[in-house]
Order: C-alpha cells, then structure tokens, then sequence
C-alpha cells in the first residue's frame, strides 16, 4: 500500500526543463526548496555525484514522510548519504544553509501537490468537502479564520491581489453577509457562496481563483517567496542557478520583478517564460486543464469530448466498453480499476472506488450550481404521471427540466441534474427506490427546495418489508425538506400521510377526498375523463382534460397545489390541464384509450403495484360498457405479502368487471384457491389474446395491466 501511495503522490511538472537548467555539477550543493512528492529531487540524485549535497525542504510533514520512505535507501547511506530532507518552509532556507557553503542550484516548484488536492483534509480543493484549513503547517490561522474576521475591503484585496479575481468586492460582501448567519467552517460553506452569486459557467474557475486566493494568504506564500529569493541570492556560487516555476501572475510578478532588480547580480538564462512541451502535455495532465463536455454512460450515446463513466450493475460492466469509449472520442475515462484490454491509454483514466458514487457526485455538484427551484416527486405509485403532469403544468410558464421517462434511481437522476442549464427557471425530478435509504440519497443529490408524495402504498416489499417500511422510506424526503427549510405538499386523503402536515413549518395540503389547503371538486365524463374545478382565492379555474381515468385525477391535484405554491397563473394552469395528453405508447402504456380488434383497450401495462391496480381497476368500473373485462399480470416484488394481495386483487376486480382474465405465477396460485366463474387464467399472452377474441364486441371495455416485468403489452400485441 505504501508503494501505491509513493508513486501515485505527485506527478513532478517540467522535470526535464528543471534538470536541464540547473546544470548540476560533481560536489554541488543543491536545494529542492518544494520537495513534495520527491520527483524533482529524484532526478537530482540521479545527476549527482558522490559528493553532491542536496537538500530538499517541504513545510508538509505528510510530504516529509513520503519522501522518508521513497528514499529509505539513500539517506540510510548515513553521512555518506547525499540527501537530506528539511521540515521546514523555504523561507528558512538561507538561516539553515548559511554554514554549508556557496549553492550551487536552487529550484522552487510553486505549485500545490496533486496530493494535496487529492487527499482533501486540509480543503485545498473546492472539489471535496473538507474543514477550511489550508495550513501547510499546523500553525497559524487557516482559510475559516480569514473568512471570519477580514473585513469586507481586506477579503476584496486578498482576492484581486492573489487571484486576480475580477468579482472580488461582490464575492467579499456575500462572504460578510454569509457569516452573519454562521461562520465558515467547510469548503462547501465557501462553494455555496461563489454558486449562489456567479453564473454557473463562470463558477469553477471562480472558485479555483479563490481557493487559491486563500491558500496563498494563510501561508503567506507571496511575501515569503519574495523574502527567500531576497535570501539565497548572495548565497550563491558563481555560476549558481535559480529555478523557479510559477502558476499565477502573482508569483510572476513577485519573480520577474526580483530578477529584473537584481541584474547587477544575476542573467536571466531564459529571455521568456518556459513553457510544459506538448509531449508532457500529452502524458502529465496536471499542468494542462482537462476539458469536458458531457458525461456520458453509454458508448452508443457518447458525443467526442464526454467523459465516460464506466458503471457497474448486475447485467452489464462498462469497464468492457472502454477502448469503444476511447475509439469514440471520450476525453476523460473514469473507472473503478486499471484498463487490461487497453494497453497504452490515450486519454487521462480516473480510477475511483465506486464509479455509481462518482457519478452521483457529478450530479450533486452540478446542482449546487444553481439556485432555481426544485420538486421532488416520489411516492409509491403514480410518480411518473405526476411528474409529467406537473411539469407540463410549470412549462406553461417557465422553462423546466424534468425526469425523462421515469428515470428515477441513481444513475437516471444525476443524468437529468447534469442537464440544468441557465435556461431552466425550474426542475421536476421524479425519485424512486426499491431498497432501504435510496430515497435519502437521492435526496442529498437533489437537494430539492419543494417536495411532493403521492401516496405510501405495498412496493418493493422484498426489501421494504412492510408498509411501515415503505413510509419510513418515502418519508425521508419530507426529513430533507424539515431539515433543509423546504416547502413540502402532503397528500390529506393518504392515511399514513395525513400527521406529517403537523410537522412542517412550510407545508401545503392537497386532497381530492378530504378538506386541504388545495382542494377541488372533480367531475368525470362518460369516458372518465376528469374535470378540475378549484376555487381558492384568486386562484380560481375549471379545466376540461384530455386524459382519462381516476389516477388523472389525483395527479392534477398534484400539479394544482404545486403550481399555486409557484405562483402560475390560473389562466396558464387551465391551459396547460385541458392540453395535457400522457406520454405516446410504445406498446406499453400509462391509462391510455385504444382501440384493438374491436375492443375498446385501456392500456395501462406500463407497470404495477397493489395501489395502481385498484385505481386502474375502479376506472374500468367507472368506462361506458355493457361489459369489463380486467386482464391482470402478476404485480411484482412484493416479498411475503404477495400472496394475499394478489388474492385481494381478484376480489377488487370482481366488483369491477365481468370478466377477469389473469396471467403469471403468482395470479395462477391465488386464482386456484379463488372458485369464481369470472376467472380464466392463462400461461401465455396469446392465450390472452385469444379469450379477448372470444369476447369481442362493440361495448366491451378491457383493462390491461401488470408489473414491467410482466410485458401485459404483448397481450394486445397479439390481438
């Protein structure tokens, strides 16, 4: 493990220019005054003599170790070792070298380790959450102590002077303002400052400028760089060389102006600045900046410039489509192990723990970039209806982003974060689970700012349990909104939802059955299509709508309370409910009238649960027919229970239709213990088919529903 860490530590930047210019000479002495990771110091050994002396300082004790170890055999050589390693900044340079004679060559690598980056328990990086220490020593105050007592022109002058940060004062009075509230304490306290006041594509250079900013002036690195280069020139043989890289125009200017002062003393060797080659460029990703343009997961989807993600799951492995992803024009491999069948990358590989994780963190980041509001669906059964129903809703007056399809779990969701843009004054963002603590997670992703259950009914009980495993699963988006100060809409005609309306300080109730805050009166046509009407203050409309059955409903419900929360007109909701129309079929379908082999269809196959097949079914009761006929695949993944809700079921469906016609193993053994007329079962969906042709009539409506898994579609496939 130790050797992992030596040689993943730091990658040395401009190794070969550095070298090159430092001349080294048989019985110099020499100092790496940036030790780091040891790689500049390295090559120094290996040009050195017997009797050169090198002496390499690192203000980092985690540095200082490393190199301990990289270099065990060499300074176990005990006086005849020709290195010695110095926990000291550089700025002691001249005070612990001044009885060692002239120097014959001094380089300084300006630059903060990748280690320090990486490893993120110092905060260097906005990337990680982390304290906002940046000490390279433990001494001194650290970045939250500046934040937390500069004034607002002090925070302005570290911020120009050290990052050239062109919203510097904008960025000073929202740090005064932030910590008004509570101090900074985390990097993220920080980020949300820089996300909160500058445009999102503006946002990582901006933090990185101040990232910097801060580092620079916790550890006083300008002054004592300027204050070293003062020091070690008259400690200098003739002949003897300073090497110094840079990597902002501070540190720049402080040696330019240096350089330029001294030339009584010094020659400049270099007339302009040197640049990493092309080669290096093309190897060391750390002086260049990687470029991204997309994520992506799937090779036959990926646009040249994505970075690709190579996830995991338990019917595919994307560590095999790699080389595809590279071949496709990938500009970033991220993955959860070395590459075997791509020999010689040409692309930078990111090896992470868990590329899921990563890609959540994807999405959670690109979210802290913006500030619009955001709903959060979930809930047992109707989540994607409801989201698309609200979100056509909003889109009559706003530009939203929404779930697409019902891409709701842990790789769908921060696929649909990571395409906010400026242009969307909104998100919807529908979120699933089949497993205790999904719905948490998803949540922490999301962040949402205003959240919505349907409904807690029997899903996923193979994991879930029971009903009380499915509200205390749910429910954990209504304990992000209570801890978050979010606005929550709670469903009064659910039972198990009704008492958390007590609970919130923001809350909004909606009901259809009962009274609420949002509460309108529902008409149904012949065809069971719904008519909204609300009266609630001045938010007041009657809409018509195109969609059928009892779930439209409830779902406009949803979208009425939400809407009036984010202030749509009525005009606008009116318009949007009476032109709403469910998503087009591709065969499978959500409560949709067709119209097949002289059968009146109510296509609702796309999926079920024990609460979804009970609205579908009092919908078929409620259709125009002289006979109903219900067509029942099994419901899926409901552990222990699904025997009894499956024998429920055909009780429901016997006060609902003439016929029931029942499909899959769990329907078979519930329909052996159930001696009705109404019900034929069949092993195929052709023998389905074939009882519908049996029934075929002008007046006869049918039901189809089921679990995905089921694929009820087929039924009418075969009609």
């Amino acid at each position: 493990m130790a050797r992992l860490e030596i040689e993943t530590y730091h990658v040395p930047v401009m190794l070969k220019e550095c070298i090159t210019y430092l001349a080294v000479l048989p019985g110099g002495v020499y100092v790496d005054g940036t030790l780091g990771g040891g790689g500049h110091t390295a090559a120094l050994l290996e040009q050195a003599s017997d009797d050169t002396r090198i002496y390499a300082f690192d203000a980092d004790e985690k540095a200082i170790d490393h190199c301990r170890i990289r270099f065990a055999d060499e300074l176990q050589r005990g006086e005849a070792s020709r290195l010695v390693l110095v926990y000291a900044n550089f700025d002691s340079i001249a005070e612990r070298l001044a009885e060692c004679g002239p120097i014959n060559g001094v380089l300084l690598d300006l630059g903060v380790s990748s280690y320090q980056f990486d490893h993120h328990h110092r905060g260097f990086s906005f990337r990680h959450m982390a304290p906002l220490d940046m000490r390279f020593m433990p001494e001194g105050e650290t970045a939250a102590d500046i934040l937390n007592s500069r004034t607002e022109q002090e925070l302005t002058q570290v911020f120009r002077d050290y990052a050239d940060e062109p919203q510097a004062w904008r960025l000073a009075k929202a740090i005064i303002q932030r910590r008004q509230l509570s101090a900074f304490a985390t990097t993220a306290d920080l980020r949300d400052v820089v996300i909160q006041q500058i445009p999102p594509q503006h946002q990582p250079k901006t933090m990185a400028r101040i990232f910097q900013a801060l580092r620079i002036a916790v550890n006083r690195e300008l002054e004592r760089l300027e204050g070293t280069l003062h020091s070690i020139i008259p400690l200098l043989a003739p002949g003897g060389r300073i090497v110094v890289m840079s990597y902002h125009s501070g540190e720049d200017r402080v040696v330019k102006s240096l350089f330029r002062k001294s030339t009584d003393t010094l020659t400049v060797v270099t007339k302009k600045s040197v640049e990493a080659s092309p080669d290096e460029l093309r190897e060391n990703p750390l002086p260049q900046t990687l470029v991204v343009q997309g994520i992506c997961t799937d090779t036959r989807t990926l646009v040249p410039g994505n970075a690709f993600i190579a996830l995991k799951g338990g019917q595919f492995d994307g560590h095999d489509h790699i080389a595809t992803a590279i071949a496709n024009g990938a500009s970033l491999i991220i993955a959860e192990h070395p590459i075997a069948t791509v020999s010689t990358p040409v692309v930078p590989v990111l090896i992470v723990q868990s590329t899921l994780q990563c890609l959540g963190s994807f999405g959670w980041y690109h979210r802290r970039r913006f500030t619009i509001p955001v709903v959060a669906i979930a809930g047992a059964a109707g989540k994607t209806s409801t989201k698309d129903l609200v979100a056509h809703v909003l889109a009559s007056s706003m530009r939203v982003l929404k779930t697409q399809a019902n891409y709701n779990n842990q790789i769908g969701t921060p696929l649909t974060l990571l395409q906010l843009t400026d242009e969307h004054h909104a998100a919807v963002i529908e979120i699933g689970t089949n497993e205790p603590g999904e719905i948490e997670i998803l949540c922490a992703m999301v962040q949402p700012t205003l959240g919505l259950i349907t409904n807690i009914g029997k899903e996923h009980l193979e994991k879930l349990i029971d009903l009380d495993g499915v509200e205390r699963e749910e429910t954990a988006l209504f304990d992000w909104l209570r801890d978050h100060n979010g606005l929550a809409f709670v469903n009064m005609d659910d039972e198990r939802l009704q008492k958390y309306a007590t609970t919130f300080t923001r809350c909004i109730t909606f009901g259809v059955e009962t009274g609420a805050d949002i509460h309108p009166s529902i008409a149904f046509d012949a065809d069971v299509r719904p008519t909204v009407h609300i009266v609630h203050g001045t938010f007041t409309l009657r809409a018509p709508m195109r969609a059928h059955g009892l779930a439209t409903a409830y779902n406009a419900t949803c979208a009425l309370a939400i809407a009036w929360a984010m202030h749509v007109h009525p005009a606008n909701v009116q318009g949007a409910l009476m032109t709403y129309e469910p998503p087009a079929a591709h065969g499978y379908a959500r409560m949709t009238v067709e119209h097949h082999a002289g059968l009146t269809v109510l296509n609702d196959s796309y999926n079920a649960n024990p609460e979804s097949m009970v609205m579908a079914l009092r919908t078929l009761a409620r259709y125009p027919a002289t006979k109903r006929v219900a067509v029942l695949g099994d419901m899926r993944e409901l552990g222990s229970a699904a025997e009894e809700e499956h024998m429920h079921m055909i009780a429901e469906a016997e006060n609902c239709a003439d016929v029931i016609i029942l499909m899959g193993d769990e329907f078979r053994r519930a329909a052996e213990r159930v001696d009705s007329p109404h019900v034929i079962f069949h092993e195929t969906h052709r023998g389905c088919a074939t009882s519908l042709h049996d029934l075929a009539a002008p007046d006869v409506a049918v039901l189809v529903k089921g679990s995905r898994g089921m694929h009820m579609e087929r039924v009418l496939e075969h009609l």
